[in-house]
């Protein structure tokens, strides 16, 4: 009996012993994964960012998931933790869009609303942007007054874009929308845009997959390096660029708001650099000593850390499984109002694109199983064709595709590249029978061809 009870006692104090390993254990792993982020966000000394003064370019609709502020935006950067530079770095308009204002457009002879993504607002070298050059063409051409508003936001899909023409269409009543996509905007998920308390009188942009004007879950927004600072104006800019000039390096390093920058930034890295926990260390359904001692690794098969969504492209194979977008589709084409679908080009469908100019997935975002099919599917349900404008470039463009980008790494059109993309869309609008009959042409006949 006495050799029964021993045995219980040795069992009692044997899962004991087992139960301290295992706590004492997950209280170290805890303790390293927390060394181990801590060590992750460590920011740069001496960093080099961008700034922008209050108000942001940025604010936040629920509707179209973000907006541009009117007026100018000073924009400015801090280099090697000495100020470098700041001006008047672009301006939105009347419209919420990027670009100079448009009072005309309720008064014009042909409205046209052009909606798309950072492709189709790069600036040539007059301060231009596409639509503004095709807009001036079209007037030329046709002795009328043509008016384009250039609804394109950066890093935006389709998705949102159809939200941006059905939440607009009652209110401008145009002749025509033209929706210019590159390929990647077939993948994008829908997100907002949010600017962050980051300190007294700072602020950073926020992307969220969230239709809320604040951050309320960690994991479904993304933090980015972007920072707005209500103490830059351009009265401060004029003084440090000044001091610039007369290589005043200790004023540059040294002055309060320069310093205030650095250390919002470096707030900001740590933020944006530590990452989101994903694994229980104290759940009742694994051990982490027999991992370790089975496997060699305390988290096997274990996600530690959280993905960050909000660039992930979204799961649809087919367009028609997003509700708010089928929905979208379908008030459209009940008001009447005809629409073009029109792919701008990358530089690798325009090279390799078979034909040149045409959908190349894979690359840029978009999953190469799933890029045709989500194609295929806006085409299907929108009852409308994608056209390659590739195939309305002039031949003297064609000549050398990396003239008309920005470079090889970066895909967004050049100021060339705009000029050549505003006359593609006008060769196209000349070109269709429904288009031309909408700008008042005649028919194309033969002689014209």
């Amino acid at each position: 009996m006495s050799r029964f009870k021993n045995l219980i006692l040795l069992s009692i104090v044997s899962i004991f012993a087992l139960v301290c390993v295992e706590v004492g254990y997950r209280f170290y792993l805890e303790h390293r994964l927390h060394e181990i982020a801590e060590a992750e966000v460590k920011p740069e000394s001496d960093p080099s960012f961008g700034f922008y003064a209050y108000p942001a370019p940025w604010k936040f609709d629920l509707a179209q998931g973000f907006s541009f502020n009117a007026g100018p935006w000073i924009a400015g950067n801090i280099k090697e933790g000495a100020f470098t530079r700041c001006a008047i770095a672009n301006r939105g308009n009347n419209f919420g869009n990027v670009g100079k204002d448009n009072d005309n457009y309720y008064t014009a002879d042909i409205k046209i609303m052009l909606l798309g993504s950072s492709y189709t607002i790069v600036r040539n070298k007059q301060g231009d942007l596409v639509h503004n050059l095709l807009q001036k063409h079209l007037s030329e051409r046709l002795d009328k007054r043509v008016s384009i508003i250039n609804f394109s936001r950066d890093s935006t899909g389709l998705l949102t874009v159809f939200d941006i023409a059905k939440e607009k269409l009652e209110e401008l009543k145009p002749d025509l929308l033209l929706f210019v996509f590159n390929g990647t905007m077939l993948a994008y998920q829908r997100h907002w845009r949010i600017l962050a308390p980051l300190a007294p009188g700072y602020r950073h942009l926020v992307l969220s997959l969230d239709p809320v004007p604040e951050v309320r879950s960690p994991d479904r927004v993304v933090l980015m390096p972007q920072i707005v600072s209500d103490r830059v104006d351009m009265a401060w800019c004029d003084r440090l660029k000044e001091a610039s000039q007369r290589g005043d390096e200790g004023m540059l390093r040294n002055d309060p708001i320069v310093k205030e920058l650095i250390s919002a930034r470096q707030r900001l890295q740590r933020d944006m650099n530590r990452p989101i926990f994903d694994v229980d260390h104290w759940t009742l359904k694994r051990s982490y000593v027999f991992n370790f001692v089975t496997r060699g690794d305390p988290y096997h098969e274990i996600q530690v850390f959280k993905e960050r969504t909000v660039y992930g492209p979204h799961a649809y194979w087919s367009f028609g499984e997003d509700d708010r977008w089928v929905k979208a589709v379908n008030y459209i084409r009940e008001s009447g109002v005809p629409f073009l679908l029109v792919h701008v080009p990358t530089l690798p469908e325009m090279v390799e694109g078979e034909p040149p100019g045409s959908f190349v997935f894979g690359r840029a975002g978009v999953p190469i199983d799933r890029g045709a099919s989500l194609a295929k599917s806006v085409e299907e349900l929108t009852g409308q064709e994608i056209i390659h404008l590739y195939d309305y470039y002039e031949d003297q463009f064609k000549e050398d595709p990396v003239k008309l980008v920005t470079s090889e790494r970066n895909w967004h059109p050049s100021p060339h590249g705009t000029f050549a993309m505003s006359r593609a869309l006008e060769a196209l609008l000349l070109d269709r029978p429904d288009t031309r009959a909408l700008l008042g042409l005649p028919k194309k006949t033969a002689a014209s061809n």
